[in-house]
């Protein structure tokens, strides 16, 4: 079996869907707000982007 290899682009859009499906279970409860959940990701996310992009 030939292995895949996942773009960058697919991977952050694979991890902001599962964050999707977390917010949405949680939705509306007092503790969680969405940032809460997001927050870490975004960071990882555009790091990524300023990192490939160019100077």
């Amino acid at each position: 079996m030939k292995p895949t290899y996942m773009t960058a682009e697919k991977i952050i859009s694979r991890i902001r869907e599962e964050i999707d499906k977390i917010y949405e279970k949680y939705e509306g409860h007092p503790l969680i707000e969405e940032d809460d959940l997001l927050e870490g990701f975004e960071d990882i996310i555009n790091d990524y982007y300023e990192d490939i992009s160019p100077m």
